[in-house]
Formats: C-alpha cells, structure tokens, sequence
C-alpha cells in the first residue's frame, strides 16, 4: 500500500495539472448527471421484520392502502360556537365542497361522516387526497388553490390550518449552521497551521468530495431507494472525515518540507506515510458504517451505505486530488524560518526538542497508564450520562419547527383530539375460525375498553373480503412519548392472550407501534441472523487492522529471532516510503553498528593482547635468566635491566595509545578552541628536522588555516603523519607538509616520495596494529596505531582522512577539517574510510 501511494503521490506531483484537471472533469460529470438525472428521497421508515409492520403490510392488503399524496384541513369554529351551528356548518361544507374541485384533488371526506370531529363539535378534521404519487411533490398551484377555498369559513370567523404531508417543506441538508461549521473549522485551522493556504486545502478537498457523493446520491435516487434521512448523514461524516484525512497529509507534508526535503520528495512521503492512515482508517470507517446493513432496516441500510459512500469519496480526495495541489501550492506551504510552525514541527522531529501537549500526553499516559484508564473511563461515562435517558422515535410533524404549517396542524389535533390522535394504535384481527371474525373484534374491542392508558377505542371496523377486522386506539399520550411505548407493550401481552383464546392472529400495528421505541424490540427471529452479520462486519474491520500492522507484527517477530541468537537476520524493508520502514532501517542501521563494534573489540582484544605479549615475554625471559643467575655480571645486568626498561615503555605507549582510541570511540567531549594549525605544522616540523636531520622537510603555510578543534590531538595527528612518512621513506626523501584553508574547511597534506604502499594494502592503512612493511619487528616499527589514532582524531573534529598511494610514486596522506569543527554537535559514530586508488 504504501510503496504503491508513494508512486502515485510522486506522478500527481510530476502531473499535478493533469491530475488536476483530470479529477475536475470527473467531479465535473458526477455533478452534472447528478443534477440532471436526480430523483427524490424516500421519506418512509419501515422497519421489516417487526410484527408490528408485519401486521401493517398484513392491514394494507385487507383494507386497502393509499400510495397518492394526502392533506389535512384542520377547522376550528370560533368560541362559543360548534359546527352544530348551522352557519358554522354551512360554511365547513361550502369549503369542503370548493376543495373538492381544486385540480388535482381526487376526494375530499366529510368531519362528520368520518366522525373526526371533537365530542364538542367545535374542531373538525377533513382529510384530502391528490391524484399525484406519494413520492412526488404536489404542485405548489394545486396547494394554493386548496388553501384559497378557506375564504368563506374564514369570513365566518372559523379558523382554518392545511397540513398534512402533502405541505411538508423539505429542507435543504445543508443549511446555514453547516456553513457556521465549515468557517469554525477554517478558523481553527488557520490558527493551527498560521498560514491560509495550508488551512484552506483541507476544507477545499472536504468541500470537493461533499460536492461529489451528494450529487452522486441524487442521481442514484433516480434508481434506487435512499432515504430522504441519508444526505444530512453523508454530509456530516464526508465533511468531517474529508478534512480530517487530508489534515493528516498536509500536515505530513509540512513537516517534510520543514526537514529540509523537496516538494516532491515531501508529497510522496506525506502521500504514502499519512495516505496509508488514512486509506486503514477510511477503510475501518466504510466497513462500520456498512454493517448498518445488517439490522435490516430500510433507512438504516439507506443512511450507512450514503455515508460509507461519501466517506469512500472523501478518502479518495484526499489521497488523489490532495498531492497534485500541495504540488502546485509548492514552496507556500513550506514553514517560514523562525516562525512558530516551523519552530514547532522541528522541535517535533527532534528527539530533543521541546515536546508538543499531545507528547507530553502520551508520555504520562505511557508512565501511568492504569490511572489514565481509568480517569478516561470515568470521563467517558459521565459524558454519556445523558443516553440513558435517550428517547427513540421516528420523526413525524411534531419533529417540525413551530412556524411550519404541519406542525401547527399536528399541534392543534392534538389539542382538540388529544395527544393520541397524532399517533393512533391499529389492533388487527386476522386468520379467526370460520365465522369468529365479528365476535372475536368485538371482545378486542371490548377488552380493550379497559386499559389504562387508551383515552378511546373506536368501533370495529371490518374488511371488505371480510378476512379481517381493526379497531382504532387512541392512546392518552403522544405517539414520542415513552408512556405510548410503554402502552404498546401492556397491548401487545393482552392481545397475545386474547388471540390464543380465540385462535386467531392478533397484532398491535400502526405507525407508532413500528417506531424504533416500540418495534424494535420485537423483532422476528429471521432478523436474529444480524448478529453473526455484525461478528463478521466486526472481523473484517480486525482484519484490515491486522493487515496495516502486519509490518510491524513481522519487525516483532524478527527482533525476537535476533535476540533467541540469530544475529545475522534483521527486519524486512519494503523501500524507505513509510514510517515502519524508516524504523526497520534505523534499527537495521543499529543491529550493523552493534555488530561491527562487537567485531571491533574482539580485533582489538586479540591484537592489544598480542601486541602485549612481545614485551612482557621479553620481560619475563629476562627475569628467568636472573633467577637461574645467568646476570652475574654487572655488565649482563645492565644489559638486562635496559632492555627490560625499553619493553616497559613500549607498553606504556602502547597502553596509552589504546587509551586514546578508546576516549575517542566512546565520542569523549575535545577541549575545542580556536586553532590556527600554522602553529602546530611548524611545531612538528621543526621537530622532526632534529629527529631526521638527513631528510628535507617543506612546510607550506603562508596563510592563516583556522579551525576550532583541540590543539595537542591536532599535533599528535601532524606528529603521527610526519613520523609515518619518516619511518617509511629511506634518507634524503623530501617530504612536503602543506596547510591549505578553503572557505569552509582546511586541508592538511603530508606528501612524501618514498616507494608508496601496494594497492593490496592501501585499504588496511587505517587498521589497527596493522604495519606496512612486513619485515619490521614490534621491537623498532611502533604499535602500528599511528594511522588509526590520526583517522579517530580527525573524525573527532568532524573530518576525513584519505590516502591516494602507488609503488614508486609516493604517498599523500589528505586531513579535511571544517572551520568550525562541528563545536556543537557531537562527534560522528567511528566508520570504515576507504582510502582513494591511485
């Protein structure tokens, strides 16, 4: 995943143009066929599986069902006064009459026929119906002419409201509160970030990938059934995570380019570091929303999917459109010196910079984390205090704001017929014994009569095929209210014992016994099949986890082979694209030094012992001959004790030459200052002429050659370089010693024109107790640490050292050494130079 995203964040950033305008004309389509082909939402909210819309389906197909768009005309006569009123009652049927002839109206009932009519006669309902489909919206003319007919009942002083679905306004799903959030979130990113740019290419891709799955969804609803709940969702999480995901790459993306890295090299790595976050945690997203599907309900499987899909759309900006535009925002986006971003992202990639508060976080929670747990666990709890008292219900007419004329309707039934009479209950008898129908809704009918709770219960009302019989109950509270819930429940155990008396199928239905309150806790066994769904949904969101940390799952399993003994195995690198494969070769990078320092100190050892036992055998043998009186004479004991005197300071030599190495490999701070190497050059120069008086010694150093290092190592490398080109040289070899300053370094040669060294040991010049000639003996060729204490000093001043040699040419030996000599960095680790070839 990660090396494929580095690819591609590598193209868009070489073709940020062409990504550009490619991914615009796509957006560009999407919207286009969106809007021309955009159908309407589905404002149903069936719940399939319950008994309470089994038994709806069951009472649809026995008494009939309306599919055509319907209104409520709502009649109120003036106070005092009731519909028995003959004016009163003129003036209702003149309205309703005029009503009945508005275009598209194809029946208009009659309050008293229908007896929706108070028991005070004072409040009358009437309800209408169009010839128009209930998915479609009824003509705004149509509307307008049915309210017009109110004219004469309104003259008569009778008050008058329409509602009804047929005069719900849909609303837009994105209103004036979203753009409030999208101008906080760009408020809170620019403070973020302190740069506009850098805060906007979030909201600018969220905004895209909104703009895209919302008219993607208009078009599908032309072909499909979304619900009408479903685009409030979408936009909520495809705003949400859209800025959030690409949040996460910018920011990459500046930290990169704080580090020093090119644009390119910033988006690619922020492409497939930050991208493949992102694509894991989208992808977790997608499956959990998703898994809505399981429960089986319509509007659910509706409202996941719409936003599974805008949530798809938002991951897919971001990790396609979002390189091609950090590639053409290119050095914008980088943070200005000295500025509190870039002071901020370098202290976070410095081990030893300041930590940020989410830092400082992780670190106490890493030190205390069972006090941790359990503050967040209790925090959480008390944030979620308020859902125990959370009430479920399908939004209806009571959901609307005040001013809406349905609500105003819903609240004036209400009043005049009780809360009840908003959200009515259906009894439905149905499957009874031959010739048990009537008699069986009947008993319904009367034991119901008795509940507590049930403000009335209307007469049975009896199908057409005759196979089936309802009665209507009207609860005392209203349809959101959890006493209704509570009353579905107590009905639901009655009918049971009443249709097992009777032998025959009797179910408590309607739309307030469907809502999520009362019916989803009945249903059927066949939707039981939803949890072993939700253990699967569960399982693939653990695997595509499993599949992102696979890396570091097998880094885990290498590093417990190396430390069961397998030295030589170190961990997998797919590339240097992600932050795992930065880690694997950084701790690849340690496993190879600790290995080459263990090599380093058996050498060491093996050769430090060697080199010591020479002179202590020397000693010893000595010491022998004077226990077996061997050094009678006083002329053999002063033989005796000089050479043992001269074998002792070898190893006093010896033994502070490995001390030396040994400080400067442990990376031991030098006593730096500022040194002019003019002054050691000559130093060592004018010492070696009394040394080797029979050889020619010119020393180059017209000018001033500064660096800051520590004076008496920079001498001993002059001394051990000059002494090495002494000792291998025969007399009268001329030896040029030259100093030469550059503007960021200064460069120091020691070139003689003696033999030179064979290219077959040219690599070994800096091993150590390595000799050049063969034929020389411990006792008169040195330790043969020379070149390896000048290449540890050097380094130690953050230089180089090379040697470029051939038979019968000569040797150079280059020092490089910066002017400043690194005073506040440490010393670099201890390496393998390889000196040049001829």
């Amino acid at each position: 995943m990660a090396v494929l995203l580095h690819r591609w964040g590598v193209f868009a950033v070489r073709r940020c143009r062409t990504v550009l305008t490619v991914w615009l004309l796509v957006v560009t389509a999407i919207a286009a066929l969106g809007v021309a082909f955009a159908g309407s939402f589905d404002s149903r909210s069936d719940i399939p599986g319950s008994a309470a819309q089994s038994a709806l389906e069951r009472m649809d197909h026995h008494f009939g069902s309306s599919v055509r768009q319907s209104a409520e005309i709502v009649f109120e006569a003036p106070e005092g006064s009731s519909f028995k009123d003959l004016g009163n009652a003129a003036a209702l049927k003149r309205t309703l009459s005029a009503a009945a002839t508005v275009p598209g109206v194809t029946s208009v009932s009659d309050p008293m026929r229908g007896r929706t009519v108070t028991p005070d006669a004072r409040t009358a309902v009437a309800q209408v119906e169009f010839s128009v489909s209930k998915d479609e919206d009824v003509p705004a003319d149509d509307l307008n002419a049915l309210k017009d007919t109110a004219a004469g009942s309104r003259a008569a002083g009778i008050e008058v409201l329409f509602g009804g679905d047929a005069y719900k306004e849909s609303s837009p799903p994105v209103g004036p509160m979203e753009g409030v959030g999208v101008l906080v979130a760009l408020a809170v990113l620019v403070i973020t970030f302190g740069s506009m740019l850098s805060a906007g290419m979030p909201l600018l891709t969220a905004l895209i990938a909104v703009v895209a799955s919302m008219t993607g969804l208009m078009g599908l609803s032309s072909v499909l059934s979304v619900s009408d709940k479903a685009p409030t969702l979408a936009i909520m999480l495809g705003l949400a995570v859209g800025i959030d995901y690409a949040l996460f790459i910018v920011s990459r993306h500046r930290s990169e380019l704080a580090q020093g890295r090119s644009v390119k090299d910033a988006a690619a790595r922020a492409t497939a570091t930050a991208g493949s976050a992102v694509a894991f945690a989208g992808l977790t997203v997608i499956i959990a929303l998703a898994g809505l599907t399981v429960a089986g309900v319509p509007v659910l499987t509706s409202m996941g999917l719409s936003a599974a899909a805008a949530v798809a759309v938002a991951v897919v900006m971001s990790l396609g459109l979002l390189p091609a535009l950090l590639a053409l925002a290119g050095e914008r986006l980088r943070p200005k010196p000295g500025s509190r971003a870039e002071a901020r992202m370098r202290d976070a990639a410095d081990p030893m910079g300041k930590p940020s508060m989410g830092a400082r976080w992780v670190a106490g929670a890493v030190r205390r984390p069972w006090r941790v747990v359990i503050t967040v666990t209790l925090a959480l709890a008390a944030l979620a205090l308020p859902a125990t008292r959370l009430q479920l219900a399908l939004s209806d007419d009571g959901s609307e704001p005040a001013s809406a004329a349905v609500r105003q309707t819903y609240d004036k039934i209400g009043d005049a017929f009780g809360p009840g009479a908003n959200g009515p209950l259906m009894v439905l008898v149905t499957n009874a014994p031959s010739g048990t129908l009537k008699t069986t809704g009947q008993e319904v009918a009367q034991d119901l009569a008795g509940v507590q709770g049930i403000a009335r219960v209307s007469p049975v009302d009896y199908s057409g095929d005759g196979a089936a019989a309802r009665v209507q109950v009207i609860p005392d509270t209203g349809p959101r209210d959890p006493a209704t819930a509570e009353l579905v429940t107590v009905l639901r155990d009655r009918v049971a014992l009443l249709a097992a008396r009777n032998g025959a199928d009797i179910a408590v239905t309607g739309q307030t016994a469907v809502s999520p309150a009362s019916a989803m806790i009945t249903v059927s066994p066949a939707n039981a099949t939803a949890l072993p769904a939700v253990a699967v949904a569960r399982a693939v969101a653990l695997l595509i986890l499993r599949i992102g940390l696979r890396s570091l799952r097998r880094m885990a399993d290498t590093a417990d082979d190396i430390a069961s003994g397998a030295r030589d195995e170190r961990l997998p690198v797919h590339g240097a694209h992600t932050e795992t494969d930065r880690l694997a070769v950084a701790v690849n990078n340690a496993f190879d030094a600790q290995a080459r320092a263990e090599t380093q100190i058996r050498d060491f050892a093996a050769d430090a012992s060697h080199e010591l036992r020479t002179p202590l055998a020397t000693i010893s043998g000595w010491l022998d001959l004077y226990n077996q009186g061997g050094l009678s004479a006083p002329a053999d004991l002063d033989r005796a004790l000089e050479r043992v005197d001269g074998e002792v300071g070898r190893m006093r030599l010896l033994v502070e030459e490995l001390s030396l190495l040994a400080r400067l490999d442990a990376g031991r701070p030098l006593n730096s200052r500022p040194v002019d190497l003019r002054r050691p050059a000559s130093a060592v120069v004018q010492d070696a002429q009394v040394v080797a008086p029979d050889r020619v010694i010119d020393l180059n150093a017209p000018v001033p050659a500064s660096v800051h290092g520590d004076q008496p190592r920079l001498q001993q490398v002059l001394n051990n370089l000059l002494g090495n080109a002494i000792q291998h040289t025969p007399s009268g070899t001329t030896i040029g010693v030259t100093v030469e300053p550059t503007a960021t370094h200064v460069r120091i040669r020691v070139t003689d024109h003696g033999p030179g060294i064979p290219a077959g040991d040219l690599a070994r010049v800096f091993d150590r107790f390595w000799r050049a000639d063969a034929g020389r003996g411990r006792a008169h060729g040195g330790s043969g640490l020379g070149l390896a204490i000048v290449q540890a000093i050097v380094r130690a001043h953050h230089g180089t050292v090379h040697v470029s040699s051939a038979p019968g040419t000569g040797t150079t030996v280059t020092v490089t050494l910066p002017t400043q000599g690194g005073r506040d960095e440490p010393p670099t680790p201890p390496t393998t130079d390889r000196p040049d070839a001829p």
